[in-house]
């Protein structure tokens, strides 16, 4: 069954169509034509829009029935066919426009059962929806709040996106990078208030949000009676100012300053938004005088959020402050094996690895590697091997390949140094080493995503924390813009870092 997006310029209905059509055959390719013919064929109507797969039943018994036998089911085929991003709901079929209208504007989509595959309106939100796993690092969501009833005076409510579920500890991949700040959730999850505000950063695609979720996932369990609220830092800013706006600031209030887990993802866009920062800061002192627990997290350290006001940046680094690195090579490759099995893959080893290596170490990069050579696989009716990798995956790997190399920093500071090459990679301690192996630590930071064990490994075997002194030692060094040894002569810091990066832009 070839693999079906839509493309640019054909008709919606057109192509909605057919892509019911692809996924009624991936569901008789999955449970068999007489069980399909029996319960499904033309008895419930399959309706897809973008990413989302209804189910209409006739009847409430078949709706129960399909619903309890054959969600698993449909819900493979639907993942092959759209993506795992897909998301299924069932219903009731409404006859007529006229039946939902006089059933006092549910909200529910009115559809004619004489004309089950035409194109439908987007879906409501449902609570009889799938869940939709995660795979090792969790995607964004759209907010959840739990144990709390919205009022008709209370700002509009955060809901949890439809067809999924939050992300849980146990699918989240350990290594070296993210350890600590793992650790510290799991802490946080099992003891809400003991250590108020945690605070985790990092580039994209390492897996905040995944912890976060988790936190709020593992806390609902623990702590069943306790309210918990997730949202994102723009979220919390719409509804701050739709409160303002229609005079429904007090409940707003009570809504987040009532939590006994308050959880924000994204905190560098409240960036610039003075009014939000402030009822923001308010909002975090209150949770603190109660001995309440909230959690956050951003692409950057409190430091770096200096834009926020001191204030705001001193309350969010004085609990628990823990970066997340981008995962070592082990750990990209364990990224890969997890996508795989998702979509029931098993890619061979050689091709796990060579993922790992060639495409940028990024959770959602990775995934999306796996998910377009499975497609690619599925649609040419090819094996999954090396070959096909390289030549379905040729411009992920080129753009990666574009980027700054450990091994292209090695070679740019020995030649500026007059050191021999790959010297940098002994583990030899002389004064002449020591500061350009540093300084290639720094510059590895800068211009790699690599993670700090990698670039430990690299320059000579290395612990991550020599890498992170190294970072700091250097830090210092260009504050004071000092001279160091190059071939031989005194040459300022800002000098030599010139000369370098002249030598990585120039390849």
């Amino acid at each position: 069954m070839a693999f079906v997006r839509k493309t640019r310029g054909m008709d919606a209905t057109h192509a909605g169509t057919d892509i019911e059509q692809l996924l009624r055959v991936a569901i008789i390719e999955q449970i068999g034509q007489d069980r399909f013919d029996l319960w499904l064929g033309n008895r419930c109507a399959l309706l897809v829009h973008g990413d989302r797969v209804m189910v209409e039943c006739a009847n409430q018994l078949k709706l129960d029935w399909v619903r309890s036998h054959l969600r698993h089911d449909v819900e493979v085929a639907m993942r092959k066919t759209l993506g795992q991003q897909a998301v299924l709901e069932f219903r009731l079929r409404r006859e007529t426009p006229a039946v939902a209208n006089a059933a006092g504007g549910s909200g529910k989509i009115a559809t004619s059962s004489a004309s089950p595959a035409a194109d439908p309106l987007p879906f409501p939100a449902s609570s009889e929806v799938s869940a939709d796993p995660h795979g090792g690092f969790a995607s964004k969501s759209t907010g959840a709040d739990v144990n709390h009833r919205p009022s008709s005076s209370s700002p509009r409510e955060p809901q949890s996106s439809p067809g999924r579920k939050f992300a849980a500890f146990s699918s989240f991949i350990v290594g070296d990078g993210n350890r600590v700040a793992y650790t510290a959730a799991e802490m946080v999850a099992q003891r809400p208030g003991s250590v108020s505000p945690l605070f985790i950063y990092g580039p994209h695609g390492v897996g905040k949000t995944h912890l976060l979720e988790s936190v709020w996932t593992q806390t609902r369990q623990t702590h069943p009676r306790l309210r918990t609220v997730y949202l994102s830092a723009e979220q919390f800013t719409s509804y701050f100012l739709e409160a303002l706006g229609g005079k429904g600031l007090p409940s707003f209030r009570r809504k987040y300053r009532d939590a006994g887990l308050l959880v924000i993802d994204d905190v560098q866009f409240l960036l610039g938004k003075r009014a939000t920062l402030v009822e923001l800061k308010s909002t975090l002192d209150h949770l603190a005088q109660q001995g309440r627990q909230f959690a956050l997290a951003a692409d950057r350290s409190p430091q770096e959020l200096a834009e926020m006001g001191p204030e705001l940046t001193a309350r969010l680094g004085a609990g628990l402050v823990c970066g997340i690195a981008t995962p070592e090579p082990k750990i990209r490759g364990k990224i890969v094996t997890q996508a795989a099995a998702a979509l029931g893959l098993k890619i061979p080893t050689p091709v796990c690895d060579w993922l790992a290596e060639h495409i940028a170490p990024d959770a959602r990069m990775l995934s999306g590697a796996v998910n377009r050579l499975w497609a690619t696989s599925v649609a040419h009716g090819r094996k999954i091997d090396l070959s096909l990798a390289e030549e379905c995956l040729s411009d992920l790997t080129a753009t990666a390949g574009a980027a700054v190399r450990l091994k292209d920093i090695d070679k740019a500071v020995c030649e500026v140094f007059g050191l021999p090459a790959r010297s940098l990679q002994s583990d030899r301690k002389i004064r002449k080493l020591v500061y350009p192996r540093m300084l290639a630590m720094w510059l590895a930071r800068k211009h790699t995503r690599s993670a700090l064990t990698e670039i430990g490994e690299y320059f000579g075997r290395r612990s991550h924390s020599t890498v992170i002194s190294a970072e700091r030692k250097v830090g210092t060094w260009m504050d004071k813009n000092e001279s160091l040894d190059c071939a031989g002569a005194k040459t300022r810091l800002s000098e030599a870092l010139g000369k370098i990066e002249q030598r990585l832009r120039s390849g």
